[in-house]
């Protein structure tokens, strides 16, 4: 498992669950949830580049709002006392080659989504909760966000493509 990170990922979520719904201290649990998180963190590059972005335009709510989701996000999962250390190296869904894209895709969004609601399920309190709830949000809105940008420029490539 330690050269297929996102291998780890499913693991450390499976074993978040598994703790949680056998009654074992939430916060094992949580554990497991934040380092897998954590690792999927490490792939996204792109972090950086959209809070740079939501400096550039935009609503100040609008960059109000990314700029407090990615901190609590880079917050929450890297400062955390988790027991697996993540690595830097990427692969595919399934724990494939270490040499792809060091950027997060629609599943690996999909997932810490995921884990968040989890996260937000296991919380202490209602503060704790809407955070985690508004994070898992964020993650969804960039995993739809992608995948309308994806069809929209395969429709547009198609189009090119198509005789007149």
């Amino acid at each position: 498992l330690a050269d297929a990170p996102l291998s780890q990922v499913e693991y450390l979520v499976l074993y978040g669950e598994f703790l949680y719904s056998s009654g074992y201290p939430s916060e094992d649990a949580k554990n497991q949830l934040i380092a897998a998180a954590d690792i999927l963190l490490e792939l996204d590059t792109a972090l950086e580049d959209e809070e740079a972005n939501s400096h550039a335009g935009g609503s100040e709510m609008d960059r109000s709002s990314m700029r407090s989701s990615i901190a609590r996000t880079a917050i929450t999962a890297r400062t955390a006392a988790t027991s697996v250390k993540g690595s830097k190296k990427a692969g595919s869904m399934v724990g494939g080659s270490a040499t792809a894209s060091h950027s997060l895709n629609v599943g690996h969004l999909q997932e810490l989504s995921r884990i968040y609601l989890m996260l937000a399920k296991m919380s202490s309190g209602r503060d704790e909760a809407v955070k985690s709830l508004l994070v898992s949000h964020h993650y969804l809105v960039r995993a739809l966000s992608m995948s309308a940008a994806g069809a929209t420029k395969k429709a547009a490539a198609e189009q090119e493509q198509a005789p007149e």
